[in-house]
């Protein structure tokens, strides 16, 4: 072996230990950190100590050296907290933070039976992100209210009575036609005997701008707001409309 090669050899297994050394503190940190803010700052540096870690242990490893503490799989996936434009899901919750306060609101409606309520905001603020990667996320880690919540999620679409009653299938498994208010209710009544009913519509606007008949958008209304009436109705609809569109904050 080159002088070289054992020169680059030594400058690894250097900074591996640094890295290892780095990464470790910064786990322990992060495990007594209660702020969510520096909670994300540390999981963002965990992050990245992490994929330091592994091009460290690929370089050495393609010198033929093998190292005793585990290695990182070729195709290791490194989890990136920051989303950009995109929305974070139930399956993000571990790196979302910052907004318990909302997502408490949110509960305290349900719990005082607020039947309807629009997430309003600017677009991009996180709105969808706040009811999918919080306030779901909270309902199916805790029975708020004592029962279990059923949650159909939806977005309008150009057929949103349509794209209502398929959302509707996957969460329960059932023909059912959702042709009216009425069909509706029967299906709900049965469920709310046992468990709570959250219906959560994001994109709201797309009843405006991606339905373009009319009939079709009103017949919509008609069978949401038929099914918030009465004793056994939906425990409470959540809208996330871009804030940007005006339509559904004056309809």
């Amino acid at each position: 072996m080159s002088t070289i090669h054992e020169q680059r050899i030594q400058e690894l297994k250097e900074r591996y230990s640094l890295i290892c050394t780095a990464l470790s503190e910064i786990e322990k940190t992060l495990a007594v950190t209660v702020e969510p803010l520096d909670k994300l700052r540390y999981t963002t540096q965990i992050a990245e100590k992490k994929q330091q870690k592994f091009e460290c242990e690929r370089e050495l490893r393609e010198l033929g050296i093998e190292l005793s503490t585990p290695i990182l799989p070729k195709q290791a996936v490194i989890t990136e907290p920051y989303k950009g434009l995109s929305a974070f899901t139930d399956k993000d919750a571990a790196i979302f933070f910052g907004r318990e306060k909302y997502i408490e609101d949110l509960v305290n409606k349900l719990v005082n039976k607020q039947r309807f309520i629009a997430v309003l905001g600017a677009s991009g603020s996180g709105k969808s992100s706040l009811v999918k990667a919080g306030l779901i996320v909270k309902l199916q880690q805790a029975q708020v209210q004592g029962k279990t919540w059923r949650i159909v999620q939806m977005r309008p679409t150009r057929e949103p009575l349509y794209e209502l009653q398929n959302r509707w299938r996957d969460v329960f498994p059932q023909k059912l036609k959702i042709e009216s208010a009425e069909v509706l209710h029967q299906s709900i009544t049965q469920i709310v005997k046992q468990d709570a009913l959250l219906l959560v519509i994001d994109q709201f606007e797309e009843t405006f701008t991606e339905c373009q008949n009319e009939d079709k958008r009103l017949e919509f209304f008609s069978v949401l707001l038929g099914a918030l009436q009465g004793e056994n109705a939906l425990a409470s609809g959540f809208i996330t409309p871009t804030g940007t569109f005006e339509n559904v904050r004056t309809s």
